[in-house]
């Protein structure tokens, strides 16, 4: 999310994006239970905050600690679907719309946090821009790549950025 924010607010500072098991936590982005589980997630994670002061993640196994003013505006965009952070001025969803940069975006099947709907829904918000969209299916016998170890069993999805990245 920061990657592509940042490119919405400095589209001359970046080239190009690529974007791998990301994806929007907008609540109907994901198909039902699970998007129930994410409003109830994103929208629980500010009372959290609120109770403890920051976000406790490194307790619940989820996010690590985090400040509740980042939670805030996580809870926000998962209920809306909006980038609203609080205290800024910037439109980010105008800025999204504007972009002209390439964006590869890759998400991997089976992967709960990122689903293929969510990265749509991200990738969605910069209509103006050449988006290649991935759904990737890892190959017979590879290692188990989800949302996180993707990046430890990464030669099939970096191919994938590189050849990508030669031709943007």
């Amino acid at each position: 999310h920061l990657s592509l924010l940042y490119a919405a607010q400095n589209p001359k500072a970046v080239k190009a994006l690529a974007l791998v098991a990301s994806g929007s936590v907008y609540y109907k982005a994901y198909a039902f239970p699970q998007s129930v589980k994410i409003w109830i997630g994103t929208q629980s994670s500010v009372l959290l905050s609120a109770l403890f002061g920051y976000f406790p993640g490194h307790k619940l196994g989820f996010g690590g600690k985090q400040p509740k003013k980042i939670m805030r505006d996580w809870a926000r965009q998962g209920r809306t679907g909006r980038f609203v952070p609080k205290g800024s001025d910037f439109d980010y969803e105008a800025a999204l719309k504007k972009l002209t940069l390439p964006i590869f975006a890759l998400s991997i099947d089976k992967d709960s946090f990122a689903p293929h709907s969510a990265t749509d829904h991200l990738v969605g918000k910069a209509s103006a821009t050449g988006v290649t969209r991935v759904r990737f299916t890892p190959s017979e016998g590879s290692a188990k790549i989800d949302h996180f170890r993707w990046v430890k069993n990464s030669e099939e999805i970096v191919a994938r950025v590189l050849g990508w990245a030669i031709h943007a």
